[in-house]
């Protein structure tokens, strides 16, 4: 089975007074930081790209493509 993921989500910067605050406003419940979510992507697809797109949060975008 072949497969692609397109990943955009915000992710959480603790050293970012900013961005912490953000979080602390925001309704999610389980904000996750670039590495958390590189490991989990990486489990089963292969990361060909990946950027890192800073507003008032912070977000990354991830493309891949399903490992064998």
């Amino acid at each position: 089975d072949s497969g692609q993921i397109l990943f955009l989500d915000a992710v959480l910067r603790p050293q970012s007074p900013v961005n912490r605050f953000l979080w602390n406003l925001d309704r999610g419940d389980h904000p996750h930081t670039q590495d958390a979510l590189t490991t989990l992507i990486g489990r089963h697809f292969k990361i060909h790209t990946l950027v890192n797109l800073p507003y008032y949060y912070d977000y990354v975008f991830y493309l891949g493509v399903k490992k064998p």
